[in-house]
């Protein structure tokens, strides 16, 4: 997966794509048996995944599945 953020014009609170050090970052999902992962779906966009994202100084993130692009087309 990349991390490209919210769609474009969609208004985050405290996100700046321009300063963001995610974007652009490649990282895969992982699933640990203590993690939450929340989905609702009626609304993917709020869906949350626990991703290590290459080169990161923190070992995982929770971020929104909606803001995360396949790196491959399959």
């Amino acid at each position: 997966m990349v991390f490209v953020g919210p769609p474009e014009g969609t208004i985050v609170t405290f996100f700046d794509r321009e300063t963001n050090k995610l974007v652009g970052k490649f990282g895969t999902i992982r699933y640990g048996r203590s993690e939450d992962i929340w989905v609702e779906p009626e609304n993917p966009a709020s869906d949350l995944v626990w991703v290590q994202f290459d080169d990161d100084r923190f070992p995982r993130r929770q971020v929104s599945a909606a803001w995360l692009d396949r790196m491959h087309p399959w």
